[in-house]
């Protein structure tokens, strides 16, 4: 009898124990979307026993180091950014409050005319598989090209980007028959490649972007959460870039719109 009670007190505790790992496994692990699986496995680096494999380097700049009307050239991060463009000057830039804080651009109202930053201060590089992640709108999306996104430097016309890019943009002309929806620009040792995500854009409505470039002949990108599909993402990166985060707004016409960044963060490893 004693014999007995043994072996059943070692298949209890040989249960217990198995019901306490698969809990652990189960409840342990964070709940993810299913869409979403594939990039948090990847950018917490989750090895297959859980544990996490190599180490990540975050940053999030959500603007609001200052309160609201403070230029950003003069603020705490001003060491950190360099603002630009045509016809431009430091009150056109300038933090905007709001929830969490925000930051706004607006060009001077000449044709043409333009703001940009960019954010120099650390290296991001496509053989570290970065994510950058950002919300952003613009209040009148008739006659403006606005991008957010990544560069290899900085400019301030579209007709003229850098080599290497990869961004988010609105482009919309009075002079051409463009609808109002979002592109993915990309280029590769200054081929451009330009495609229609077939997202429409509206006046003065937040856009959540996400860009991975895990896989420089496959960019992936997310608008409002939503995954784009592969097969209209054409365009391919340089492996071997150095790209910082940028923004730029172009007032096609003599509109001035404003272009309202509410945050920018990212990921890589490194």
């Amino acid at each position: 009898m004693k014999k007995k009670n043994i072996y059943l007190s070692i298949i209890i505790i040989i249960l217990a124990f198995i019901v306490i790992n698969f809990l652990g496994l189960v409840i342990g692990k964070p709940k993810v979307a299913k869409s979403e699986r594939y990039l948090y496995k990847r950018l917490v680096h989750v090895n297959d026993s859980g544990g996490i494999s190599t180490p990540v380097y975050c940053w999030r700049e959500d603007f609001d180091k200052e309160v609201a009307a403070v230029g950003f050239e003069s603020g705490l991060v001003a060491d950190e950014w360099t603002t630009a463009g045509t016809n431009y000057s430091s009150s056109q830039v300038v933090y905007a409050g709001g929830a969490g804080g925000t930051i706004t651009l607006t060009p001077d109202g000449t044709n043409d005319s333009s703001n940009n930053i960019i954010r120099t201060s650390t290296t991001w590089s496509i053989a570290k598989n970065p994510v950058l992640e950002g919300r952003f709108k613009v209040d009148d999306v008739s006659n403006c090209w606005a991008g957010i996104g990544l560069v290899d430097a900085a400019f301030v016309v579209q007709s003229s980007v850098s080599d290497d890019i990869v961004m988010i943009v609105l482009d919309n002309d009075s002079d051409s028959t463009e609808d109002h929806s979002l592109e993915l620009w990309t280029a590769k040792n200054g081929t451009e490649t330009v495609v229609d995500l077939g997202v429409d854009v509206t006046n003065d409505t937040f856009i959540k972007f996400k860009i991975d470039c895990a896989d420089p002949n496959q960019p992936r990108v997310w608008i409002d959460d939503v995954e784009i599909a592969s097969s209209l993402i054409t365009g391919t990166l340089l492996s071997t870039a150095t790209l910082y985060p940028f923004a730029l707004i172009v007032d096609l016409a003599t509109d001035a719109p404003v272009l309202t960044i509410d945050y920018i963060d990212g990921m890589q490893e490194r």
